[in-house]
């Protein structure tokens, strides 16, 4: 004689539609709530279903803000590293102005200085 010993485990459900409380197992309810399938109270044939986002559905959902996120602020900061290397060249170019007018000042007041003093 041989003898078989399973052991399973099952969650209890009650029945949206009749209260009728039925045990699933452990198996079944996992996928259930991963795929959002329907499946049927025995009592009534109501069907059922989880309609919630499982928990694996929830991370890929953080992970996808999260990268949407990232990229956004990657992307920001690109431009905003594009915008300072434009306004240090206008600055250069302003500087460079700046020193060719000081320069043409210092002549013109150097001539001016040579014709009064002489």
């Amino acid at each position: 004689m041989t003898t078989i010993v399973l052991a399973t485990t099952y969650e209890v459900e009650d029945c949206l539609h009749c209260g009728f409380l039925f045990g699933l197992p452990e198996g079944f309810v996992r996928r259930r709530r991963r795929d959002h399938k329907s499946f049927y109270c025995p009592s009534c044939q109501g069907g059922m279903r989880y309609s919630a986002k499982s928990d694996i559905e929830l991370v890929r959902e953080k992970l996808r803000r999260k990268t949407e996120c990232c990229d956004f602020y990657t992307k920001r900061t690109a431009t905003l590293v594009g915008e300072v290397e434009h306004e240090r060249a206008v600055a250069r170019g302003y500087k460079g102005l700046a020193v060719k007018r000081q320069k043409a000042l210092q002549a013109a007041k150097g001539e001016n200085g040579a014709t009064h003093e002489s």
